[in-house]
């Protein structure tokens, strides 16, 4: 239960103070998660990845091969195409005859941000290049980040960046390097998307609408020459004597002088990502480190959780705890859900919870409600407040500290 003037988990910094809510997140259940939903640590690290994979390889020439099939449905009309204007090519869904022109000599498993910016590198060099996407439309885990606005990256110094990847983020200190944040940016207003910085550095579209990034790069995309093939899923790699020379999809073959795979991990099956990446990558000779659950909302099957759905909270620590021993802290902002709490401190918390989870261990999170005041402040904080609600109940008098719902529901018993 959430305690309010309780102290924290043995050891906790703070223990003692009160404002704190104190929520533990133990147990050993793991479970994968339906298709179409978002995958959360549920008492127990889930079988999620942390990390995208990426693999280039070079082979031979870009050419469908096998029986034809009927064109399926388009993602969008081909007198529109995707981005935006007349001209733009957007290839269906099915296969095409050897007879037919398709694509170029790089192919790209997956349509999401990592697929559609390889994409646009290599066909502003020069390269022909399709994308296979196996859902109806690319970029669909875009549109939802952000909450639908898309954050589209952080006007943080590089290695913030770095320092705050999961794992060993200096790996990806020469990408960051040479496509930065700043070029994202440059790359999407160059382009007629306008963007701004909130507050933590957060950068969004002006518009505050992800399809807008979608479409921008989409369109920047097809501008340079490639091509989507939407409703097309890649089932296997073609190798020959070492090297990547196609794809197989669910309409046929296509040889290629190089394969990308950014195929995104498997935290949200509805958008694409249910792992079908990193067994592509392991079939072609990568080892694939063990995947664990990373920027994920965390679970806990205490009554009382449901009660407090819905309630956000602003300016408050969280500090992770695995057996009594302190982990890691973030402040920001959160929010309680129907099954446990998510918002930006508990998704950055929870690389470190789902690692500790997978040890075995007790986590526990405690939340300080108000981590800028000191005790004596905080104290008479309280003091001046009772005195102004004397002549009201107990529950009355807290209105101006914390949200009613912290003293109002079974989470305050």
């Amino acid at each position: 239960m959430a305690h309010l003037g309780d102290g924290g988990p043995a050891g906790g910094a703070g223990g003692g103070e009160p404002a704190a809510l104190y929520l533990r997140l133990d147990g050993a259940e793991s479970h994968s998660g339906a298709a179409g939903r978002r995958q959360r640590i549920h008492l127990g690290a889930h079988e999620a990845f942390h990390h995208s994979v990426g693999a280039v390889v070079t082979g031979g020439m870009h050419r469908p091969t096998g029986p034809r099939r009927p064109a399926a449905r388009p993602w969008i009309g081909a007198a529109d195409g995707p981005c935006g204007h007349p001209g733009a090519v957007l290839h269906l869904s099915g296969n095409f005859g050897p007879g037919d022109h398709v694509g170029g000599c790089t192919d790209f498993p997956a349509g999401g941000a990592a697929g559609l910016l390889a994409g646009i590198a290599a066909a502003q060099e020069g390269a022909r290049v399709t994308i296979f996407e196996k859902m109806r439309i690319p970029g669909k885990k875009m549109l939802i980040t952000g909450k639908g606005r898309c954050n589209i990256t952080n006007a943080c110094e590089l290695e913030d960046f770095v320092k705050n990847l999961p794992g060993n983020g200096r790996f990806l200190n020469s990408a960051l390097h040479r496509f930065t944040n700043n070029d994202i940016v440059e790359l999407l207003e160059n382009n007629g998307l306008q963007t701004k910085v909130e507050r933590g550095g957060r950068i969004f579209p002006v518009s505050d609408k992800a399809k807008d990034v979608v479409d921008t790069l989409i369109a920047i995309f097809c501008q340079a020459g490639g091509k989507i093939m939407t409703d097309t899923k890649v089932i296997d790699i073609l190798l020959k004597d070492g090297r990547a020379v196609g794809v197989k999809t669910i309409s046929g073959a296509y040889t290629a002088d190089a394969v990308i795979l950014a195929a995104g991990g498997a935290s949200y099956p509805g958008t694409g990502s249910d792992g079908g990446g990193a067994k592509l990558a392991a079939k072609a000779g990568h080892r694939i480190i063990p995947l664990k659950p990373s920027l994920v909302p965390l679970e806990s099957d205490y009554p009382y959780v449901d009660d407090l759905q819905g309630l956000s909270l602003r300016n408050v620590q969280g500090t992770l705890f695995a057996d009594g021993k302190k982990i890691a802290s973030e402040f920001g902002e959160m929010l309680f859900t129907h099954f446990g709490v998510s918002g930006p401190i508990i998704l950055s918390l929870s690389n470190n919870a789902s690692q500790a989870l997978a040890d075995g261990k007790e986590v526990e999170l405690y939340i300080d409600l108000k981590p800028a005041l000191s005790n004596e402040k905080l104290d008479a904080r309280i003091q001046r407040d009772f005195v102004q609600y004397s002549r009201k109940q107990l529950v009355n008098g807290m209105k101006d500290l914390l949200p009613c719902l912290l003293y109002t529901s079974d989470a305050a018993d």
